[in-house]
């Protein structure tokens, strides 16, 4: 599995640089403003810590306990270990291994890293089809604008009609599991079927991914790629959608290449847009990695077991 990831990254990456000027590359980066670096690592921050109060949120609303500052502190970790390990689920495997450290108990933890995971990207979702429909450009071929624009309505109908079918089939299976499907079914329920709860998910979701996908407009539109935010949410928020598919490592290779792929449809140069999307897809680890190592001198000789 490892192996095809890296086949698969490495290839897409190969392809994506034959098409690029390697030296105008190099000059966009360099003449990217500091100021514009400077907002794009604070909005990058802001959506850090709105991820955080959104885990803490959820693990509440479960049944846990878990402070403010140490949801915000452990998800900052995690996102350095999605974007530092090959898995982009490792820093939720630490997340839930953190929680369960703290005291909480192991189907909490995991249900609750489950439940802010899957709501999230169904939020982007919905953010990404409503900004297409918005900016639908002639330009797009239209089943890449159609693609878009049910990204959200079908990631709802693929999510409740898993959930159904988990409901349904959990007395059909081992008792064991088939209790950890209705307790997850059952968290989904609390967090989506409550309307505040429901509301309070969907606003920090919203702004979560809103701020980081403002970093991506911040940095593109001071290299020259002027589009409107609305665009850079259908396309940048489109490409991390499929680069959650796990067939690429950390979904780099392919969350550049659609990208690239997709901002040219609208004339960009490619190699401006290249260098905001790398740019871009590092700032999680520049702003993660001091939480992450202020984690780790911390917890000198704790293994993870």
């Amino acid at each position: 599995m490892l192996f095809g990831k890296l086949a698969v990254t490495s290839l897409l990456i190969f392809a994506l640089v034959r098409t690029i000027d390697l030296q105008a590359l190099g000059a966009a980066v360099a003449h990217l403003p500091a100021a514009a670096l400077a907002y794009a690592w604070a909005l990058t921050l802001l959506q850090c810590a709105l991820l955080g109060c959104r885990w803490q949120r959820i693990v509440v609303r479960l049944g846990g306990n878990l402070s403010l500052p140490l949801a915000m502190h452990w998800t900052a970790v995690g996102i350095f270990f999605n974007q530092a390990l090959p898995s982009s689920i490792g820093g939720d495997v630490m997340r839930v291994w953190l929680l369960g450290r703290h005291g909480a108990r192991s189907g909490i933890a995991v249900r609750s890293v489950l439940v802010e995971r899957v709501t999230g990207i169904v939020t982007l979702g919905m953010l990404v089809s409503a900004c297409a429909a918005w900016t639908a450009n002639p330009a797009v071929p239209s089943e890449v604008q159609i693609a878009l624009m049910l990204a959200g309505p079908g990631l709802i109908t693929c999510v409740a009609a898993a959930l159904l079918i988990g409901r349904a089939a959990a007395g059909l299976l081992p008792q064991a599991f088939g209790e950890r499907v209705e307790h997850l079914t059952a968290s989904f329920a609390t967090i989506v079927g409550s309307p505040a709860a429901g509301l309070e998910m969907a606003l920090f979701g919203a702004a979560a991914s809103l701020s980081g996908l403002a970093a991506a407009w911040v940095l593109g539109y001071s290299l020259g790629i002027e589009a409107s935010l609305p665009t850079y949410i259908a396309f940048v928020g489109g490409a991390i959608l499929l680069a959650v598919l796990p067939i690429s490592i950390g979904g780099w290779g392919l969350r550049e290449a659609s990208i690239v792929l997709l901002f040219s449809w609208i004339g960009a140069q490619r190699e401006p847009v290249l260098a905001m999307s790398l740019i871009w897809a590092l700032l999680p680890i520049a702003v993660s990695a001091p939480f992450a190592l202020v984690w780790a001198l911390t917890n000198r000789g704790t293994r993870l077991q």
